[in-house]
């Protein structure tokens, strides 16, 4: 009996599709989800089957599938696809793109698993990111150099009394709501315990043989993490590394349970058993993606475990204001953990015209005179934050962006919003005085310099994400004291716990507050709050200076003085007053291109529709006028956040009809506005 023919509607990876289906043709019987190879245009790319067609093209005249592969997504991985493109306003084809990032052309090899091989240290590699040596991993097996241990799936017991009854309290809560959606808030003050009670969520999940996905901030800071994780369940979770993520696919796709921990991205592996989703330090901005297509992983995520109907923990002991304005108005649960260890910390708020205090200067000399660390936080990477020329009075800027430059003691300079980096030229562009430079503003750099001179007999080190190296290392060190003063950015807010650490210096703590942004304070309030609960965690009181050239500040009093639920309260009723988030939604088109003149043209042009209960603002250039080489002008839409306008607005972008020479940039919900 001859093969017959079936047709398929495939998605790929590619504008140029706009999200139409291309049907193919196969003599096998392939299932909606499934990955299949595509030959296009001499070339192959992937695909993902989305149905079977209804197309009444002549078989003979299309295209066969060259490969169906060993991957499928389920109906729910679709359907959640299809709601964060609604939601996001991200075309279906670079949903899929996202996905298959960490899947094509990164199959690793020989050379890297060796590597891996040759530094095995007990359960610290989950198996499939070995398998690709396959035959030498047997031998060691065999030989009993290595062995195989699973993911637990039942109980493993813990001392009782290793519990508060806050966190006892607490896992019962969210052990009830384990197997259907549930948003929950896991809100609790540094030291209180919250990842031991999200470790016992997933427990419960690993029980039920599911598996979990907890994102985080940052994947270089997640190693105090991975071996508390380790402590916990005797095995290591998959890590998401950009150079190693094809064995994930491979696990996430089966139904194998375990852990998988990422950044953001990692919410696109294709998982195919998912129980529960972990958004630790919920409210951290890198959970929004900046560049390519817009996104907040954590919305996504969200949308994820609703889809899924699997419940979702919020981690954090600084919430966002829209999750606490949620947990208000909204079904989301909420579940308070206090210190089993009352936190002794003496807050000083001091008023310098200096970057250093005498009251600052003074405790640091305490501090390292009792052997006990300190930690100073400016969340200002590099050594000078302006470069002026002394001849002409020229401010150096980025010559792709409208940008002032920051200037490195390694004689180059970097912008912060395209990252670019060169050299520092030996002569002013306007004017051309040779070494005329003059440097201005206060960076992490400078400070460690001006340290090492004040305490010339201490060990001094510097952390940011420009030394994400030797980020291990230097937690490390601080871990086991061998670092006397740690100087960093906003890195050290994130969850770390050093028990000798017991005096924190917020260098300045007004930066910030007065720019038109309408969550830098809430930024800055996060960011202190987070990196003074990095000090007197154990059983050594702590002392917290915050310096300020403003200390009438409300947000900086009510944090001295350990009272900012106050303050929030404040914040969201002036948010309230101004009806901006979270009691608006805002979504922001970005119209670029390389032409100023083209670009302003194209966006004065666009007629601006009338929608009921949505107002387009703009359009207006860009408060960062020219970014990364391309000239912008924005509209911001607002609209009541019970409202869900994004049909209308796709139908108003669609109209458009841009020249292809203009990009054009979608928003919702933007975290930042420059």
């Amino acid at each position: 009996m001859p093969n017959v023919s079936l047709k398929f509607d495939v998605l790929l990876p590619y504008s140029w599709t706009n999200d139409e289906l291309y049907t193919y043709k196969s003599n096998k019987q392939i299932e909606p989800g499934t990955l299949v190879s595509i030959p296009i245009q001499n070339r192959e790319i992937i695909g993902l089957v989305i149905r079977r067609s209804s197309d009444n093209n002549c078989v003979k005249n299309l295209k066969e599938v060259k490969e169906v592969l060993n991957y499928h997504l389920n109906a729910k991985t679709i359907k959640w696809m299809n709601i964060a493109s609604k939601y996001t306003l991200i075309p279906m084809h670079q949903i899929l793109k996202m996905i298959l990032v960490s899947y094509k052309n990164n199959k690793p090899g020989y050379f890297e698993t060796n590597i891996i091989i040759n530094n095995l240290e007990p359960g610290k590699y989950p198996l499939e990111m070995l398998k690709t040596n396959w035959i030498k991993l047997k031998k060691m097996i065999k030989e009993g150099e290595i062995s195989e241990t699973k993911f637990p799936t039942s109980s493993i017991p813990i001392d009782a009394d290793f519990f508060s009854d806050d966190q006892i309290y607490a896992i019962n809560q969210i052990n009830h709501m384990a197997n259907q959606h549930h948003i929950i808030t896991l809100q609790g003050s540094t030291g209180s315990g919250k990842t031991n009670v999200y470790f016992e969520a997933i427990a419960k999940a690993l029980e039920q043989k599911k598996q979990v996905l907890v994102l985080v901030p940052e994947i270089s800071l997640t190693s105090q993490l991975i071996e508390r994780f380790h402590d916990r369940f005797k095995v290591y979770p998959y890590r998401w590394y950009n150079s190693c993520k094809q064995p994930i696919w491979d696990w996430a796709s089966k139904e194998e349970s375990g852990v998988l921990i990422g950044v953001r991205s990692a919410l696109w592996a294709p998982f195919n058993n998912l129980g529960l989703i972990i958004v630790d330090e919920e409210h951290s901005t890198t959970y929004k993606q900046e560049n390519g297509p817009r996104y907040n992983a954590k919305d996504i995520a969200i949308l994820k475990a609703k889809s899924e109907n699997i419940p979702i923990i919020l981690v954090s002991a600084t919430p966002s204001l829209e999750t606490l304005h949620n947990i208000q108005t909204s079904n989301y649960k909420h579940i308070q953990l206090t210190r089993t260890i009352p936190h002794k910390l003496n807050i000083q708020l001091v008023k310098t015209k200096t970057w250093m205090s005498t009251e600052l200067q003074k405790h640091i000399q305490i501090t390292l005179n009792k052997k006990e660390q300190v930690m100073l936080f400016l969340n200002r990477k590099g050594f000078s934050t302006h470069i002026y020329c002394s001849t002409c009075s020229n401010r150096l800027l980025c010559k792709a962006c409208t940008a002032g430059l920051i200037f490195h003691k390694s004689n180059h300079t970097h912008c912060s919003y395209c990252a670019q980096k060169s050299d520092l030229p030996s002569a002013c562009p306007e004017c051309k005085a040779e070494d005329s430079w003059k440097f201005y503003g206060l960076g992490i750099e400078k400070i460690h310099e001006n340290i090492q001179k004040l305490f010339p007999n201490n060990i001094v080190s510097i952390l940011s994400s420009d030394t994400t190296e030797v980020i291990d290392e230097t937690m490390h060190k601080m871990e086991n004291s061998e670092i006397d003063i740690l100087i960093g950015t906003q890195i050290l807010a994130q969850g770390c716990h050093f028990p000798n650490l017991t005096l924190v210096g917020i260098v300045q703590g007004d930066i910030g507050i007065h720019s038109g942004d309408i969550r830098n304070t809430e930024r800055m309030y996060q960011l202190i709050s987070q990196v003074k609960g990095r000090c007197g965690r154990a059983d050594k009181p702590g002392t917290v200076i915050i310096q300020t050239s403003d200390d009438s500040h409300p947000l900086l009093h009510a944090i001295a003085h350990e009272n900012v639920d106050h303050w929030l309260e404040q914040e969201l009723q002036i948010r309230k007053q101004h009806n901006l988030p979270p009691f608006s939604r805002i979504i922001r088109i970005i119209i670029s291109s390389k032409s100023a003149a083209l670009t302003e043209k194209i966006a004065l042009s666009i007629h601006k529709p009338k929608i009921p209960g949505i107002e387009i603002m703009g359009p207006a250039p860009a408060q960062l006028y020219k970014y990364n080489n391309d000239y912008r002008w924005s509209f911001l839409i607002q609209y009541n956040k019970k409202s869900f306008p994004q049909l209308q607005i796709s139908k108003w972008i669609q109209s458009m009809k841009l020249p292809k020479n203009i990009k054009l940039t979608i928003d919702v919900d933007p975290q930042s506005f420059f």
